[in-house]
């Protein structure tokens, strides 16, 4: 299986409400798209709504984050898909 480094580009954005970890992670998963889903569900977070504004929608799917394969992560390309580290990221995987 790929490990993926997913990273975000543009953390300014309101979008990034609707996560707890906004640095780089690296995903054990078959493609992009499983990977980011990976990430829009470990690291999601509720939002408040407020009537008229915009709703935000889980960074880890949008532009806001580069996608890419990486060769000698460290990490174990074996095993289920699931994010993988650094392991600062890992303490905000929900649970």
């Amino acid at each position: 299986m790929a490990i993926w480094k997913l990273e975000p580009t543009e953390v300014s954005s309101p979008d990034w409400e609707a996560s707890t970890y906004t640095k780089k992670v690296f995903v054990r998963a078959e493609s992009e798209k499983k990977a980011r889903d990976i990430c829009a569900g470990a690291f999601l977070a509720a939002t408040k709504v407020k009537f008229g504004n915009k709703i935000a929608i889980n960074p880890w799917q949008s532009s806001f984050v580069s996608a890419v394969t990486v060769q000698d992560s460290g990490y174990q390309d074996e095993g289920k898909e699931e994010v993988v580290g650094p392991p600062e990221a890992l303490h905000h995987v929900n649970a």
